[in-house]
């Protein structure tokens, strides 16, 4: 309650006010009657102060004085019942408090004190109890939304409707995690809050630990913003901001009041709650996960390896489909083994921005950290390319510094295995700041005489026709002829549409693009190498 809505009595009905009315809003908690010499160490803050003006200083500099104390003191305002003492309350005692902005009350003598006190307290303690069944509400409200509560989002619209003010929740760097306006989209709420954010409140928020009001002088609107801390861990905000236009569809003030500090208060706990369970469940799933790929690359769920309803069933709950292609991502630190307390820092820096692309682009990420090495499994709908430049601020702002390899697409719980079994071998020949594919590094190591990958090639390009003679034979007379259908049927002595069958039956066993000329390539390659190997 403040000084205007206390003037709203019956008993101030004959009441005079010697200041302007733009002094009238401040709060009110308690009032008393200041009457006796030395009164000063007797007047508290937000105190409405009762006098006759008995014990006032009779000249001109004493009144200013004990004006200019009481205005130091933070009382509420000053009313003095005339004419018994004084006619009126003297000029130079309205003109220090028009310096102070202090508002000063005349009220006709006859008028008891005891009346006063007894209208004023009644209605301090009927708001105080309104403000407690208000809050009481709320907190029932936001008590039973916590238990629903799937997103910080929806706090922030439970909040704002229940408050009829906008809300607004930021994390401890200043991003937005939750939003509610009344009167503007999401995007461009945001656009203006980012405008209108005052300078480093966050670091005084961080030092206060409870709520903050910003006036209109420091922030437009005025708001009320509350610390969200998890222990001594300074998670973000939840921020209350004055919407008068929907304040004034309700029965809410317009105006931000105690009600809204409770609100923001409670509503900035469930955050904290909220964080630390979703925070549990995140490392509960990023252990599963870490334990799932583990076990898909050492072919730990392999055929015959666990009953299959089970690996379906957690295959199901990791969100894995074994139906569709994956290729196998992996990030190399560039940081010795094994990792310090900074490695560490910046290999849960690195995960932890994969999950949030990865979030991005609704997907889930499904990792296995192993010393300087992150292993992940990318879904068709997250390229490799995409993934990477995600991660681009990160890289240049030098939080860590990686390579990624990402090897070709398999399917199913062993294609994931192959897809390990294939990039191994190549991790001594990354470039750190680069995305780079299996396909891109195979041949460069066959050529250098690597047997490793002279036998990955062997296997990729002759694998499909272990048991298929015909079908082999067949494809090293297509190289060895250039290509040439003709010359190919010819060589063979079979029907050109023949061989036309054969080809067809050794693009679809091998997926191997026969008028490609990097495949060609890679097939003579091959060829040769078995050349030698049977040789």
């Amino acid at each position: 309650m403040d000084v205007a809505q206390v003037l709203t009595l019956d008993i101030f009905k004959d009441r005079r006010l010697r200041s302007k009315p733009d002094y009238l809003n401040r709060p009110v908690r308690f009032i008393g009657v200041a009457d006796h010499p030395d009164i000063l160490p007797f007047v508290k803050a937000h105190q409405l102060v009762l006098t006759s003006g008995f014990s006032w200083p009779s000249e001109a500099q004493g009144q200013r004085e004990l004006i200019a104390a009481m205005a130091q003191r933070n009382v509420a305002a000053i009313v003095m019942a005339v004419p018994k003492y004084f006619e009126t309350i003297p000029e130079v005692a309205c003109e220090e408090a028009e310096r102070h902005q202090l508002a000063l009350i005349e009220i006709p003598w006859e008028i008891s004190f005891t009346q006063v006190i007894l209208d004023v307290s009644s209605a301090i303690l009927a708001e105080q109890y309104q403000v407690l069944e208000q809050a009481e509400r709320l907190h029932v409200a936001l008590s039973q939304a916590a238990i629903e509560l799937s997103n910080l989002e929806d706090l922030a619209k439970i909040l704002a409707k229940l408050v009829k003010h906008d809300v607004i929740i930021e994390d401890s760097e200043g991003q937005i995690l939750g939003v509610y306006s009344f009167s503007l989209s999401k995007e461009a709420f945001s656009q203006e809050h980012s405008k209108s954010r005052p300078k480093n409140y966050l670091n005084h928020l961080q030092k206060s630990k409870s709520a903050l009001y910003l006036s209109q002088k420091y922030a437009q609107p005025e708001r009320m913003i509350c610390p969200i801390y998890l222990r001594d861990e300074f998670l973000g905000s939840v921020a209350i901001l004055a919407s008068p236009q929907a304040a004034k569809d309700s029965d809410r003030a317009q105006e931000l009041d105690e009600l809204d500090t409770r609100a923001v208060e409670y509503a900035a706990l469930i955050a904290s709650l909220h964080i630390a369970q979703q925070r549990q469940v995140e490392q509960r799933q990023a252990q599963l996960g870490y334990t799932f790929l583990h076990a898909l690359l050492e072919d730990e769920l392999g055929e015959g390896r666990l009953e299959p309803e089970y690996v379906l069933e957690r295959a199901r709950f990791m969100s894995f489909d074994p139906s569709i292609p994956y290729r196998l991502g992996l990030f190399l630190m560039k940081a010795p083994v094994p990792l310090s307390a900074e490695g560490l820092t910046q290999r849960e820096r690195l995960i932890k921005d994969i999950r949030s692309i990865f979030l991005q682009n609704q997907c889930k990420a499904l990792l296995s950290p192993m010393t300087n090495r992150v292993f992940l499994l990318l879904p068709p709908k997250l390229s490799a390319e995409r993934l990477w430049q995600g991660l681009n601020p990160s890289l240049r702002e030098g939080h860590y510094e990686v390579a990624f390899l990402v090897s070709r697409e398999h399917q199913g719980f062993a294609g994931v295995h192959q897809a390990y079994k294939e990039i191994l071998p190549l991790l001594n020949h990354l470039h750190y700041g680069r995305l780079q594919r299996f396909e891109d590094l195979l041949i460069p190591s066959v050529l250098r005489g690597e047997v490793d990958a002279q036998k990955m090639l062997l296997k990729d390009v002759w694998g499909p026709f272990e048991e298929q003679g015909q079908l082999q034979e067949t494809l090293i007379a297509f190289a060895k002829e250039g290509f040439s259908q003709k010359a190919t049927a010819k060589r063979l002595g079979i029907h050109l549409n023949s061989l036309r069958y054969r080809l067809e039956r050794i693009t679809t066993l091998s997926q191997l693009k026969l008028d490609d000329p990097e495949e060609r390539f890679r097939i003579r390659l091959a060829i040769e190498l078995l050349s030698l190997k049977t040789t």
